[in-house]
């Protein structure tokens, strides 16, 4: 009985998280004063399957870096209640937020535990079902130019809320589709989902996926290998890879638009005029408004997610009162206090993912934390100019599959035997 509730806890789970990289553009249903968001359905879901899982089996495994993120989600509550204290009500949002990263602890601890409790690997193949519809409708948006267009620039943006948050998904799935790869034998399906990924990332025209994809890339060129042919085919596909990629970019109208536009970034000039004529100097001006901000609570900030009550005169559209770099964002929300603690949490997260790759067991295990380590550095290097720490479905996708990296890592090693894909 108790193995028929597990496994159907993991079903539902699984099918939560498949589903959610469609969910950011589907309509929000109401009746009456309830509001029905299946983004926040799913999160719900989520914490009910985690909730009873814990109490269905005797002994639950985690992980050094499940017990830090737990950590820092009860931090960011105290942050939360800042929230509340220094706006009222408004500060709600700030209890919203810490709930919203509570959920990425519960998908890492269920997933981290997956390997374990039904003694087999989750093959990350599977993950790939919440790629296809993102990546069909973002081709559709592309043949017929119905995505995103900003200052003559059409992007991509998929099922996702943005055109960065989509580049940095499909640059998740194109590091699970390398590490399958390597390993299956299946290589020219794999090889084509990388192409694909490649091609739809180029039409985000995300500068900061282009710069975290171009870090990946130069952590791909030191992986380890088994041999030295399989470490020239890979340094080869990468050459080509690149030739692929920066073929179509160079090509693209969009992007020699956006080029010129950077190539004419003057930071004097748009001090002394106040006005801003792309997206490089939007960021400065708005990164110095947002110190200046800070100053006058630099040790706790204003409280968590409160950047959308004290930057108004920022706002563009939907997301122009974001940050726009993920450490500014902390600093003024929770002061240097949570800025040091964020600091502090992504160098422990980055540690223990390296010593996990350092002592796994079987090149599969250690190619798998490898390919997750670089996703991750890069991604926080990226973060000094973009926004992921609010893109949810980025963090879904990648603690999911962080989790599935270490269960299977710490599990093959306690039973001493390597734990292999499913090819």
């Amino acid at each position: 009985m108790k193995d028929k509730i597990i496994t159907t806890l993991f079903f539902f789970f699984w099918s939560f998280i498949f589903i959610r990289s469609i969910c950011d553009r589907l309509p929000v249903f109401k009746i009456g004063q309830l509001r029905l968001d299946l983004s926040e359905l799913i999160a719900m879901g989520i914490v009910v399957i985690a909730v009873v899982y814990r109490y269905t089996v005797k002994k639950i495994a985690c992980h050094q870096i499940c017990f830090l993120l737990g950590l820092w989600v009860l931090v960011n509550f105290v942050f939360a209640s800042l929230s509340l204290f220094n706006f009222g009500l408004k500060g709600v949002v700030g209890i919203r937020e810490g709930v919203r990263l509570g959920v990425f602890f519960f998908i890492f601890l269920v997933s981290y535990n997956y390997v374990r409790a039904q003694a087999r690997q989750f093959p990350l193949k599977h993950l790939f079902v919440a790629l296809i519809i993102p990546l069909i409708v973002s081709l559709f948006q592309l043949i017929t130019r119905t995505g995103d267009i900003t200052r003559g620039v059409h992007r991509i943006f998929g099922t996702l809320p943005h055109a960065n948050q989509f580049a940095i998904f499909l640059i998740l799935f194109f590091v699970l589709s390398w590490y399958i790869a390597v390993f299956s034998r299946k290589k020219l399906a794999w090889v084509s989902m990388m192409f694909l990924e490649i091609f739809a990332l180029v039409f985000t025209f995300s500068i900061s996926g282009f710069m975290v994809w171009s870090i990946i890339v130069v952590f791909f060129f030191f992986a380890p290998a088994i041999s030295s042919k399989q470490k020239l085919c890979s340094l080869l596909f990468l050459v080509c890879l690149l030739v692929f990629f920066l073929g179509f970019l160079f090509r693209a109208p969009e992007f020699q638009t956006r080029k010129n536009r950077l190539a004419r970034t003057n930071i004097t000039r748009m001090i002394k005029e106040d006005n801003t004529r792309n997206s490089l100097e939007w960021r400065v001006r708005y990164w110095h408004s947002l110190i200046q901000t800070w100053s006058h609570k630099p040790f706790l900030g204003y409280g968590l997610n409160t950047l959308s009550l004290i930057n108004r005169g920022e706002y563009q559209g939907r997301y122009g009162y974001m940050a726009h770099n993920d450490y500014i964002k902390y600093l003024v929300e929770t002061g240097m206090v949570g800025l040091g603690l964020y600091i502090g949490f992504l160098i422990f997260v980055g540690t223990g993912i390296w010593k996990s790759y350092a002592y796994a067991v079987g090149f599969e295990n250690k190619y798998l934390l490898y390919v997750m380590f670089a996703f991750f550095i890069s991604l926080q290097i990226g973060a000094f100019g973009s926004n992921y720490i609010n893109s949810t479905v980025v963090q879904f996708y990648f603690w999911a599959a962080l989790g599935l990296a270490l269960g299977q890592a710490d599990y093959a090693r306690e039973v001493n035997s390597p734990v292999s894909i499913e090819r």
